[in-house]
């Protein structure tokens, strides 16, 4: 008995899902439809709900009315059934009523949790309004964001050309110094160059005149001992010609043999060491 009454209200519930899917589905088809024969404009105002021509059934009308109204199902054909399985009449009216208060008390149940058929076309234009007006506005707000992009992006090319032109310049100047620099330095050091081969050169000079200068005092100095030697050689032969012609001959050859020549540091003819170098110096 449970398993027909299960039987009954799985029957009666895919019914009413298939009333409200196949509504459904023609209202999707038919908003397709007419979307792909024209053109669609976005526009920010979303158009105005179609009107219902088609009257609808509401099939849990009069729900909340006396029991005597309203009956889910034929009530004596459901007692004379469970009478034909053996039951007693007061046994199945007694189920009968049971089953017609669950059935009553889940269809107000159902009533106040699912949605009806205008609530749903209500949702439903309400979801294509907002999804319309979502899509505007992307929209919208990508071409607003491309054309900043684009904006942006020809400020920075514009930023990096005007680097470029500066770095260039930059770049020249600090070659323009760094060549002056150059310059500058290779003339300094050719400066430098010059003036040490100019001390260099005036060194030779000063070395060469004190040279001369040296080589003509060495010089004078042979001239002057020369002459010196020869007037004391001189002077000592005509003193010996005289003491020899003043003389004996007995003491001349006495005289001879114990009469020893002067050397020629003695006869101030030849110069001592010191008196070389400390002239020199």
């Amino acid at each position: 008995m449970s398993g027909l009454v299960r039987q009954l209200l799985r029957n009666n519930r895919r019914n009413i899902n298939l009333r409200e899917f196949h509504s459904t589905r023609r209202r999707c088809s038919g908003w397709s439809e007419s979307k792909e024969n024209k053109d669609v404009i976005p526009s920010t105002n979303p158009p105005q709900p179609p009107l219902s021509t088609t009257p609808t059934l509401d099939f849990f009308k009069d729900l909340g009315k006396a029991d005597r109204v309203y009956h889910p199902f034929d009530t004596y054909k459901f007692v004379t059934t469970l009478q034909a399985y053996a039951y007693s009449r007061r046994v199945s009216e007694i189920i009968m009523v049971a089953t017609r208060t669950l059935l009553i008390q889940h269809a107000l149940i159902a009533r106040s949790s699912l949605m009806t058929r205008e609530d749903l076309e209500n949702s439903s234009y309400l979801f294509q309004a907002a999804l319309t007006e979502l899509r505007v506005e992307l929209s919208i707000r990508g071409r607003a964001d491309a054309s900043a992009l684009r904006s942006l992006t020809t400020a920075l090319t514009r930023e990096v050309d005007g680097l470029e032109q500066k770095m260039k310049e930059d770049v020249g100047g600090l070659k323009d110094d760094i060549e002056l620099d150059m310059n500058n330095r290779k003339d300094e050091t050719q400066s430098d160059g010059k003036a040490f081969e100019i001390n260099v050169q005036s060194l030779n000079n000063r070395i060469t005149v004190a040279t001369g200068e040296l080589r003509t005092e060495v010089e004078r100095d042979k001239w002057d001992t020369t002459i010196r030697v020869v007037g004391v050689i001189f002077f000592e032969a005509v003193c010996i010609v005289a003491a020899v012609l003043l003389s004996d001959p007995e003491d001349v050859q006495k005289k001879k043999h114990k009469t020893r020549l002067p050397t020629a540091e003695e006869l101030g003819i030849r110069e001592t060491e010191d008196e070389v170098q400390q002239r020199v110096i």
